[in-house]
């Protein structure tokens, strides 16, 4: 979502950055006032109906952005134990690809990273190679093909 804001150039209305002007005239008003509904109506879009009456209340896209963070991104105590406790524990069983197991532990990361603990490369390189899934480790060569495709998606 943050993505699709930052490439409308809305993501600024959202973080508080793209202010209005106090001395604006009656068209920047106009033209902020679009831009912030047309930020709000990308939240709501992109929000389920089952989610919807987290934003119902506001018509701001920084309240609504902040109502669903809340939600969605507790930076608690818990919330950060059970994220890292599934992300250590995390395992890839057989039948499961390595992108897919990458996807899955970059997932963690990221939700990890945005309240405010974020695991380390070095962590993130020791709990890949502590997958299961021997095969991945049969040769040199895609030993150094998945820590080299995890390190892509650390960078990403």
């Amino acid at each position: 979502m943050r993505h699709m804001l930052l490439l409308k150039g809305l993501w600024g209305i959202v973080d508080g950055t793209d202010v209005l002007a106090d001395d604006a005239d009656g068209e920047a008003q106009a033209a902020y006032t679009t831009r912030s509904l047309k930020a709000f109506s990308y939240i709501a879009m992109a929000v389920g109906a089952s989610q919807l009456y987290l934003i119902t209340s506001t018509e701001d896209p920084r309240a609504a952005w902040d109502a669903l963070r809340s939600h969605f991104e507790r930076d608690t105590l818990a919330n950060k134990l059970f994220l890292k406790k599934q992300y250590f524990r995390a395992e890839m069983k057989e039948g499961t690809s390595m992108e897919a197991h990458l996807k899955q532990m970059k997932e963690i990361t990221d939700r990890l990273a945005a309240i405010g603990a974020p695991i380390s490369t070095e962590d993130q390189v020791v709990t890949l190679l502590h997958c299961k899934k021997r095969s991945v480790w049969s040769s040199p060569l895609k030993f150094q093909v998945v820590c080299n495709t995890h390190q892509i998606l650390v960078c990403k």
